[in-house]
């Protein structure tokens, strides 16, 4: 009985093919099986020939010097670690008790905070509160608006001001690009660029392992734009300030470990996650060309935000179902931070609706186990595919847009 599976003969995909083609009874296998999906053919059945096969990674000659009982320790841990980070986001004013809102959130039990202001005076009042905290956070600032050297003067002094809570500051994250994109690029943009430079410069100093650029481009999956126009749009805009911070004199080396990278994740389950693995190999890519000497190219920081788009105001809790379908992409996919919406977007700050919004969280880690596995999508032959078209098609665009 135990053997009985040995004893199948095994097909290939010929043999599977030849055998359809006779139940389709002269109907043309492409017009019939195989669809297109954002400009993919996407086939009913991938085999093991649909892997990419890629070049042994010379990176990996450093663990020849490893003690082995470490690598076997290493490996029975079976990934007992935090795969992703959860986060809530919020905009908040000098209004805000931002220590009863620590309190509201980790109780939740979420320990990482995204935070924007109404308005920049704003910001005094968000630090001050940081200094008062009775229970840690990380905390993640979202910094909008058109750079100036009087806003880079005033973030030095807080961060300054923050003192020892300073290791509480994961990302101070300033994204000029991303400000343009939606209100029109200003005439004094490379004014700006100099002083996101000197903000690298003068603020690496002062927090450690802080992410101090952000590359947004959940506008273009909010605008529906496919997953391969995200890409190719996330490398337009790291290509923009890789160049202009190399001509301002700001070590690339030092520079691509400052970035952070923000995805909106829709409900196309498996495009989602084929876009954020085909990702981690454009960024190798790009990082290569910049810095050809580089030794070692650090994975980079993914911060999946849930989309809204797929929402509906009828039935409202079915949102609850679409966005853990996106929450579980996002998490095979490889996002290190991911933030869910409450599934009422008319009450955004509903507590009921923000403890909905972590119990998803709660559910993929503790129930369904995907922290357990840091690549749990690797091998699937139809995930492979798409992240090989999706990232062959992105960077095929991405080297053209560059020609122009």
């Amino acid at each position: 009985m135990n053997d009985s599976l040995n004893h199948l003969p095994e097909i290939s995909k010929a043999d599977w093919l030849e055998q359809v083609n006779k139940d389709l009874k002269g109907a043309d296998f492409a017009d019939k099986l195989i669809h297109e999906r954002e400009g993919i053919a996407v086939e009913p059945l991938y085999t093991v020939e649909a892997l990419p096969e890629f070049a042994d990674d010379p990176n990996t000659e450093f663990l020849e010097d490893v003690d082995p009982d470490i690598l076997e320790a290493i490996s029975d841990a079976g990934g007992q670690h935090l795969a992703w980070s959860m986060v809530e986001e919020f905009t908040l004013s000098a209004e805000t008790d931002l220590n009863m809102l620590v309190a509201m959130t980790r109780n939740r039990g979420i320990a990482d905070m995204r935070i924007r202001v109404a308005q920049d005076a704003d910001w005094d009042h968000i630090i001050n509160e940081i200094r008062k905290l009775s229970a840690p956070v990380n905390f993640y600032f979202d910094i909008t608006g058109n750079l100036d050297e009087v806003m880079v003067d005033h973030w030095r002094e807080r961060i300054g001001f923050l003192g020892e809570r300073d290791r509480l500051v994961q990302a101070i994250e300033f994204d000029p690009l991303k400000h343009w994109a939606q209100h029109g690029k200003p005439e004094d943009a490379g004014k700006q660029m100099h002083e996101l430079a000197q903000a690298c410069l003068r603020f690496s100093g002062y927090l450690q392992d802080c992410r101090l650029i952000k590359v947004d481009v959940q506008d273009i999956a909010e605008a529906q734009g496919t997953c391969v126009q995200q890409l190719v749009v996330c490398l337009q805009r790291t290509a923009a300030y890789l160049d202009a911070m190399e001509s301002r004199n700001v070590p690339l080396h030092e520079l691509i470990q400052l970035i952070t990278f923000r995805f909106g994740i829709g409900t196309n389950y498996f495009f989602e996650i084929a876009k954020l693995r085909a990702f981690k190999i454009l960024w190798q890519n790009i990082v290569q060309v910049y810095v050809p000497d580089i030794d070692f190219i650090p994975n980079p920081y993914i911060h999946g935000a849930i989309s809204t788009n797929s929402f509906t105001t009828e039935d409202k809790h079915t949102n609850l179902l679409r966005t853990t379908t996106a929450a579980m992409s996002a998490i095979l996919g490889g996002a290190d931070a991911i933030s869910l919406p409450v599934y009422d977007t008319e009450l955004p700050m509903d507590e009921h609706g923000l403890r909905l919004a972590a119990n998803v969280h709660n559910l993929l880690r503790y129930e369904s186990y995907l922290d357990k596995n840091r690549d749990a999508a690797n091998g699937s032959y139809y995930i492979e595919s798409l992240t090989r078209e999706m990232g062959e098609q992105a960077w095929t665009a991405f080297i053209e847009s560059q020609k122009s």
